[in-house]
């Protein structure tokens, strides 16, 4: 498939993946998902070491998606974190008059949402060890990059930005509106490579491990932490199939199939360790319904600190497009 570059930003369209799941927890053939997966891993030679050793420095990992329920294009992320995030959610109109609602990360000043023409965007890096300090300039650089591209009208002009502001985002990121999904990969100093994708055969997943750059994120010499990677992209795109709502996303999201401390889960529940001081922690979710401009936010008490509501910085009088629906549990 061609690269997009800087200048053309060609499309690739995505084909159909074939079959579709339709039972919870077993393939089509009937057997149970996570003996299927685990089996794929085995023979892909992923089970290299009986023990997550981390790589250096303080990792932080996500699972992004994007599907879509009854017609509806929708963006999901579990966001793991080894820290103890601050977190707010803005809403906000820019200078240039758009209405925006994003998650800001107060900790490391990054952010994510969508904005009232219902673009959408979510990342999860394949910089891991840059990622990981939280005292960095890494997450404020690429939040900025972020609100530039929700500070637009169009999801070309917003993938215009995505791929070329300041050396554009990194990692992957899936951006869409109300018709149109794409997922864009990019490494830093490597040109973006930018793939339409089709809600309509099935979700899409990305994780910590690069598909057009497998030199990004994780890779096969890093054992179990690559296999983790891996699973949980698989699972997400199992397990979404059955989503019919986005209080079902969430469900779907927060599930363990594993023991309650592995890292094969979605929902991470790691405690603490040498390599992990604070442990590994899902610290919230989002969903976000583009067709119908609806922001779900999701945080965990015990792991995170958000204040529970709407930071509102709209115009007095202003009547807002997008609605913004919070939830909390201790778990």
């Amino acid at each position: 498939m061609p690269i997009a570059n800087r200048k053309n930003l060609k499309r690739d369209q995505q084909k159909s993946r074939g079959g579709e799941w339709n039972g919870g927890d077993v393939t089509w053939t009937g057997e149970d998902v996570n003996d299927h997966i685990e089996k794929w891993m085995k023979d892909m030679g992923l089970f290299e070491t009986d023990v997550d050793i981390p790589k250096s420095g303080r990792l932080d990992e996500c699972v992004i998606a994007t599907g879509q329920i009854d017609g509806n294009i929708m963006l999901v992320k579990n966001r793991d974190r080894t820290y103890k995030p601050t977190m707010s959610v803005i809403h906000y109109r820019t200078k240039k008059g758009i209405e925006i609602a994003i998650v800001y990360d107060k900790t490391t000043q990054y952010l994510e949402g969508m904005n009232e023409y219902g673009i959408g965007i979510l990342n999860s890096t394949l910089l891991n060890e840059d990622d990981s300090d939280a005292e960095g300039t890494y997450n404020r650089e690429q939040g900025k990059i972020v609100f530039k591209a929700l500070n637009t009208k169009t999801i070309d002009e917003a993938i215009g930005v995505l791929t070329t502001q300041s050396g554009g985002l990194e990692g992957h990121t899936m951006v869409a509106d109300s018709v149109r999904a794409y997922h864009v990969e990019m490494l830093k100093g490597s040109e973006s490579h930018v793939t339409q994708l089709d809600p309509t055969t099935g979700w899409d997943a990305r994780t910590n491990h690069g598909v057009y750059f497998p030199e990004g994120g994780y890779m096969p010499r890093d054992g179990h932490i690559y296999m983790s990677s891996n699973y949980r992209k698989a699972l997400a795109e199992i397990e979404l199939s059955i989503a019919d709502s986005p209080k079902k996303i969430m469900a779907i999201l927060r599930q363990q199939h594993n023991e309650p401390d592995s890292h094969l889960n979605m929902h991470r529940r790691v405690p603490a360790s040498d390599g992990y001081p604070y442990g590994f922690m899902t610290t919230s979710q989002i969903v976000m319904d583009l067709s119908l401009r609806q922001l779900f936010f999701h945080s965990y008490n015990n792991v995170s600190e958000f204040c529970g509501q709407v930071e509102n910085l709209l115009p007095k009088g202003y009547k807002s497009k997008i609605k913004i629906k919070l939830s909390n549990s201790d778990h």
